[in-house]
């Protein structure tokens, strides 16, 4: 059975994406999903932004990959954009907000923060929706559970960073 890795809120961080890349080749991993938030917050979003698109076969909008391209007068904002670059800030709105995929005959949906958007979170022992129920899983944090006409959608809640700061591995199945 084949592994997929699922990445999550790099923000420019390239010590800790450089570590969770050399876990994930050392595992065999070579199928990478990237949930968004490539940019913002350390000093290396343009070389972030190059390294998932290498790098994973699926990528999707964050909050900071939706706004970072607004106009801002946010010193540090206007640094990160000028830093990315025009191309990098295309690609990153051309990120889609979702993305669906069937594994082991179940549908799998993706999406950055919740299903209804990049800027809501959904928190551990808050219900955002009463349809919603919290669980512990094994390998993980938190998962919120919905039961649906469709099935079963489940939001996964990272375990934590391979080292104290960002990306996250979520997972690897």
């Amino acid at each position: 059975m084949e592994k997929i890795a699922v990445l999550s809120d790099i923000h420019g961080n390239m010590p800790a994406l450089d570590a969770v890349t050399r876990d994930l080749e050392q595992r065999g991993i070579r199928q990478l999903i990237c949930l968004g938030d490539l940019v913002g917050k350390g000093p290396d979003s343009d070389t972030s932004v190059d390294r998932i698109r290498a790098l994973c076969q699926t990528v999707i909008r964050g909050n900071w990959d939706d706004f970072i391209s607004n106009p801002t007068d946010n010193q540090t904002l206007e640094w990160h954009q000028r830093k990315l670059g025009e191309e990098r800030m295309n690609y990153l709105k051309s990120l889609p907000f979702s993305v669906e995929f069937y594994m082991s005959g179940r549908l799998i949906r993706l999406f950055h923060a919740s299903p209804r958007s990049v800027y809501e979170r959904i928190q551990p022992g808050i219900v955002w929706m009463p349809e919603y129920r919290y669980l512990r899983l094994r390998s993980i944090r938190a998962a919120a559970c919905r039961r649906t006409w469709q099935g079963t959608e489940i939001f996964i809640m990272p375990t934590c960073s391979i080292l104290p700061a960002k990306p996250y591995l979520m997972w690897a199945v």
